[in-house]
């Protein structure tokens, strides 16, 4: 279960029963010796490398591609891990980010997950989503595709690189294809393993026909956007985590508000502290 400004942002569409789930789920081993399970409820999204948790983040913010792109889904998973290397999962889903099937929407939503993990050192996965989506009262095909790759350099720094590639009909044009899609740089650096770290992120995010990010201005205002972050963190005690997080936005066109005008880049700064305690048996 979950409250908070998380849950009033990402299920504001959802019922009101179900705004507080964060996981409910029934996992079955369907064999024995094999690590082949059936999931099925309210799961973590297939799709990103960050979480709605934030202590489970680099970074103290979400980055925008993350934003832009589903927290959890709903539906059964089959999963299949037949070696420490690889990870598979078919997933069949009620829709896009969406714990109950949309009114209006038809047709599946598919889902695909692929990991391999050679060494320690290194890390693929490649994740995508297809299904009908509702543009308006329209349904229209999408197709979603993320791809990253983690470098452990050593013990005590970290690369994360991804791209991301959403594809989706178009409900007023016929015959075209909205394209948006996003690239992704994260390095940790270890500054007293286990003490404090600092993260430096970089995102760039195109979506020239607001497909993804759509914006209440004219069609003259295109996403492309650039994203930096610097953020440090600390753990002086066990269970507390103190976050301060420096964050710079750009674009090509003003879409940002500042002082009720709009204006190309923004500057934000935070500062984070939290609690926090995990049980596990």
């Amino acid at each position: 279960m979950m409250a908070g400004d998380y849950t009033k942002a990402n299920l504001a569409d959802e019922p009101a029963w179900a705004r507080n789930f964060y996981e409910a789920n029934l996992g079955f081993k369907l064999n024995k010796k094999e690590e082949l399970w059936l999931d099925a409820g309210l799961l973590p999204s297939h799709i990103g490398m960050e979480s709605a948790i934030g202590k489970d983040n680099r970074t103290a913010t979400r980055g925008i591609i993350a934003d832009n792109s589903p927290y959890y889904e709903a539906g059964i998973r089959l999963s299949y891990q037949p070696s420490k290397q690889w990870y598979l999962a078919l997933l069949t889903l009620t829709g896009w980010q969406s714990i109950t099937v949309p009114k209006g929407q038809k047709g599946e939503t598919w889902g695909l997950q692929v990991t391999y993990t050679p060494s320690s050192v290194i890390s693929f996965n490649s994740s995508s989503c297809m299904g009908d989506v509702l543009a308006g009262t329209k349904n229209v095909k999408r197709i979603y595709s993320d791809v990253f790759t983690t470098i452990t350099f050593n013990k005590t720094s970290v690369l994360t690189l991804g791209w991301d590639i959403g594809l989706e009909e178009s409900a007023i044009t016929p015959n075209k294809t909205n394209i948006w899609n996003g690239l992704t740089a994260l390095y940790q650096q270890q500054i007293k393993p286990g003490k404090w770290s600092a993260t430096l992120r970089y995102e760039k995010f195109m979506d020239k026909n607001n497909t993804i990010i759509q914006l209440p201005l004219s069609s003259a205002y295109k996403i492309n956007l650039s994203h930096t972050s610097l953020n440090v963190d600390g753990g002086p005690v066990k269970g507390l985590l103190m976050r301060a997080e420096a964050n710079y936005q750009s674009n090509t066109r003003p879409v940002f508000y500042k002082s009720n005008s709009l204006v190309k880049n923004q500057l934000s700064a935070f500062f984070i502290c939290s609690c926090n305690f995990r049980y596990s048996k």
